[in-house]
């Protein structure tokens, strides 16, 4: 079975948390609805791209050291189309980015997909239609590489598994692991509402962890991926 796998980069990473209201918290890596955005810009698609990509598996983990970074923004009240800079009502947010560990590098992600014309796909990415970005625009991303992969999709594994993962796919964890467990969202409706959610854990370093996982895996001749979606 084929899938693709790609590199991208970027300096800043914005996954907002979906639960989060007073404040812009972020995943350290992006869920699937975020990819299968990445991936409709890259084909120049609309608001279809969701379904395109609707029952499209994904594998990513982190490909190099980051850091949380935390910023507040100041929000006007803007009425009427106008902007008064002086006396108006005003809210300041916490705005969470994923930033790189060095200040000179880059954050950067892995990224398996198991879904519709990889040859496609692959083109898309090396020369997207549309600018690709690691959450809101102004967090512009880069593909560093794009190349197939061969392997089998299968359920269930135990040995070391990169990605994340299902935390109740788990049934038994060892050894040393910095991970980072939280809610995320797997699909979304066309307003953004939540139509599926999971619990996801991360190695926070990209890492394999040596699991007894129940959930579904790519397996490779170069190691064994997690898959959400």
């Amino acid at each position: 079975m084929r899938a693709l796998r790609f590199v991208i980069s970027g300096k800043l990473a914005h996954f907002r948390r979906f639960y989060t209201n007073s404040s812009s918290l972020t995943y350290p890596i992006p869920p699937p609805p975020t990819l299968r955005g990445l991936l409709g810009a890259a084909l120049g698609l609309g608001p279809e791209y969701a379904q395109t990509f609707a029952e499209s598996l994904f594998g990513v983990r982190p490909a190099a050291p980051w850091r949380f970074l935390m910023q507040t923004a100041n929000y006007l009240k803007i009425k009427k189309g106008e902007l008064r800079l002086a006396g108006g009502e005003h809210t300041q947010i916490p705005l969470q980015f994923v930033a790189p560990r060095d200040f000179e590098a880059r954050v950067r992600y892995e990224v398996i997909v198991l879904g519709p014309d990889p040859d496609a796909l692959a083109d898309a990415l090396k020369n997207p239609r549309y600018p690709l970005a690691l959450g809101p625009a102004y967090a512009l991303g880069q593909i560093e590489a794009v190349t197939p992969i061969e392997g089998e999709a299968t359920d269930g594994f135990q040995g070391e598994v990169m990605g994340a993962l299902r935390a109740e796919a788990i049934s038994g964890l060892w050894g040393p692991a910095r991970l980072l467990h939280d809610r995320y969202p797997l699909k979304l409706a066309e307003d953004r509402t939540p139509l599926a959610v999971a619990d996801l854990v991360v190695e926070a370093e990209g890492s394999p962890v040596s699991v007894r996982y129940e959930g579904k895996v790519f397996v490779t001749d170069e190691g064994v991926w997690s898959l959400v979606g």
